[in-house]
């Protein structure tokens, strides 16, 4: 996160028949992360902490409208699997909208091996939503990661900072030999923005089987200890600087809540602009959009609430606090192609810009197996990925192979990762290629020539 700014994501759902009921139930998951290098990151393991030999699942919802979160299950889906399981129902934390699942994965897997977990939202009104989105979060299941746990905070606590540093504690599996802590100060509910605040390798013996341990969280530039809305923890065992001997490890998150300081700014803000202007983005990546208020001398104004709101083909909004440098930023996803108008707003002040999201590039690679020369008759695989910015853009697609002089050999489908395959037993030398014609949210592509030599 940038020091002058502070970050909310805003993630755009295409409306349809069912788009009030779908806009109602939305969240996000804190544990586990969309990535390994900020927050809890993406393992799952349930080896002994000392504390509990469970993982700790972690889910923020939002609910509009006159419907409310009637319960939360978390399921996951080993991969190749066609089937969706159900771990349990979440526990809700006290009045909040945090809900939390301890997960004894041993028992009942998977346990190693990729696969997916999302959040089932069940409405008040019989409506279900789904976090992070229906087809889930990619994660890695593999019960002999190590792993932490945060004991303090407490899940939906408040985290003390003193002079702009916080300890946060827990228990650490025994093969843990350090572990990294990071803070967001994006909104509750929405996908967090992890920043790095600290760092521990020292351990103390018990509980149980495990270590304790407690890290120093300092916060960076101008964010506040008011504005901190969650914490994590990520352990590894070890050396970090050598790849080869460095085992990232199973982390874990706690939703906080501070106690807020609301400071009026010194003078009203008068102006506003938000850039850039006219972008074009492919789809299913993120734009991001700054909000820079002053006022009327052009002093930037720390502490202004912003609402931020996108119309068009992708609809979306929420708000963004300024920083010291008077600027509030959102990272925006559009699924749909088309034009969106973005505005952001501070009381009767505004600005727009606008954005066109367009095709979601694709890049086709092909290899062969033998590599080298063959014999006439001898059998041969042709393989290859197709990949793009967007995950939908790549499984299940038809991928056609040709000859150089344009003749259709044959016709696949992606594998849901992209991967694809042919075979078959020339008897002459040819060259070939594969092609991706594109779809309507896709653009096509075509890979390099591959020479199949035969003698």
């Amino acid at each position: 996160m940038s020091t002058l700014a502070i970050c909310l994501s805003i993630a755009a759902v295409p409306l349809g028949p069912s788009s009030a009921a779908a806009a109602a139930l939305t969240g996000t998951l804190l544990g586990p992360g969309a990535a390994d290098s900020a927050g809890p990151g993406t393992y799952v393991s349930d080896k002994s902490d000392g504390t509990a030999s469970a993982y700790h699942f972690v889910v923020e919802t939002a609910s509009g409208g006159r419907v409310s979160i009637a319960g939360v299950d978390v399921q996951v889906e080993a991969a190749g699997s066609p089937t969706w399981t159900t771990l349990g129902a979440a526990t809700q934390i006290g009045a909040t909208d945090t809900w939390q699942l301890d997960w004894a994965q041993s028992a009942s897997g998977p346990t190693n091996g990729d696969g997916e977990v999302r959040a089932v939202l069940r409405g008040s009104d019989g409506s279900t939503g789904y976090i992070p989105s229906e087809s889930g979060r990619l994660v890695h299941f593999d019960t002999s990661r190590p792993t932490a746990e945060v004991t303090v905070p407490t899940e939906g606590g408040q985290l003390g900072f003193s002079g702009g540093t916080a300890a946060i504690s827990g228990t650490a599996s025994s093969d843990v030999s350090s572990v990294d802590a990071f803070y967001t100060t994006s909104a509750p509910g929405t996908d967090p923005t992890w920043t790095s605040c600290g760092n521990t390798s020292g351990f103390t013996t018990g509980p149980g089987d495990g270590q304790s341990f407690s890290v120093g969280c300092t916060l960076s530039g101008g964010d506040a200890a008011s504005n901190v809305t969650a914490v994590a923890v990520a352990p590894s065992s070890g050396v970090s600087f050598i790849p080869f001997l460095h085992t990232q490890g199973a982390g874990d998150a706690q939703r906080v809540i501070q106690q807020r300081i609301v400071r009026a700014p010194s003078l009203a803000p008068t102006h506003l602009t938000l850039l850039p202007k006219g972008v074009h983005r492919a789809i299913e990546t993120q734009q991001t959009f700054t909000a820079h208020v002053v006022n009327g001398a052009g002093d930037p104004l720390p502490g202004i609430h912003v609402h931020f709101s996108a119309d068009g083909e992708n609809r979306a909004s929420g708000w963004a606090t300024t920083g010291r440098g008077g600027n509030a930023t959102i990272r925006y996803e559009g699924r749909r192609l088309g034009t969106d108008t973005v505005t952001a707003t501070v009381g009767a002040t505004h600005d727009r810009s606008t954005i066109t999201w367009t095709k979601a590039p694709t890049f086709l690679s092909i290899e062969k197996h033998p590599a080298g020369t063959t014999a006439p008759g001898q059998q041969v695989s042709g393989y290859g990925h197709l990949s793009s910015t967007a995950r939908s853009c790549v499984g299940g697609k038809t991928i056609v192979l040709k000859a150089s002089d344009g003749r259709v050999v044959a016709k696949t489908r992606t594998r849901p990762r992209g991967g694809y395959s042919f075979s078959g037993r020339p008897r002459r030398s040819v060259s070939v290629y594969v092609v991706f014609r594109g779809t309507a949210m896709c653009a096509g592509s075509r890979s390099e020539n591959l020479a199949v030599v035969v003698r």
